[in-house]
């Protein structure tokens, strides 16, 4: 089986109307990085709660690097419905972190350690998007904001503009991590060493979990 989830469809194109989630605003730090993904995707979990979050504990490069993320994946529009990979409980999540874009900013470190909090409490077995405790803890006094939002018909026309920009993308599977200037090459399973370099490149310092990046990346080719 792939490592990861299949780009099907084509998606119809979405007209913005007023009122719409401001769900995505522009970074100020030097590096930035898009996220193309789905909120129910095994594989997205896992790049999130495996990959993702546990550098978010320390000072890393997110001091260098802007995350912005585009919740949509393998997601068809028709009309004025969107049909997710993963059903409706995958839609509703989708809604749902489009909310949290708009609540937080997107990108902003607070959206990156929320979404890291919900995509690692939805590895547990049997737990889907709408469950409350699935998102509520990662920040529970907006829990019920949100989940308003997310059923409000303004995050499905944020969910189609999200549509609009992944179809632009054109990325070959999700999770679909990329730097802004290399929209092609994705950095998945090497987000951080990937990252690191770009920040050498740009002289912005090498971080010591730069340096031990590099070291275990070092360890894996040696042991090819």
């Amino acid at each position: 089986m792939s490592r990861t989830c299949a780009i099907l469809g084509l998606l119809s194109v979405a007209s913005a109307q007023e009122g719409a989630l401001e769900w995505k605003r522009g970074g100020t730090k030097p590096i930035k990085v898009n996220i193309y993904y789905e909120a129910d995707c095994p594989y997205c979990k896992n790049f999130v709660a495996g990959e993702f979050a546990p550098f978010l504990t320390e000072d890393c490069v997110q001091s260098q690097t802007d995350f912005t993320w585009i919740p949509f994946g393998n997601a068809q529009v028709s009309g004025d419905t969107v049909s997710c990979q993963h059903g409706d409980d995958e839609c509703f999540g989708n809604r749902l972190h489009l909310c949290a874009m708009e609540k937080y900013g997107n990108p902003s470190d607070e959206l990156d350690k929320w979404i890291g909090c919900v995509m690692t409490n939805l590895m547990i077995p049997g737990k889907n998007s709408r469950d409350r405790d699935t998102y509520a803890p990662c920040n529970d006094g907006d829990a019920d904001a949100l989940t308003q939002c997310a059923d409000n018909p303004r995050s499905l026309d944020a969910l189609k503009a999200a549509g609009q920009e992944t179809l632009a993308a054109a990325p070959q599977q999700v999770p679909w991590v990329v730097l802004e200037e290399s929209s092609t090459y994705n950095l998945q399973t090497m987000t951080v060493s990937s990252i690191c370099a770009t920040m050498q490149e740009k002289n912005l310092g090498n971080p010591q979990c730069c340096i031990e990046a590099s070291q275990a990346q070092m360890g894996r080719r040696l042991l090819v």
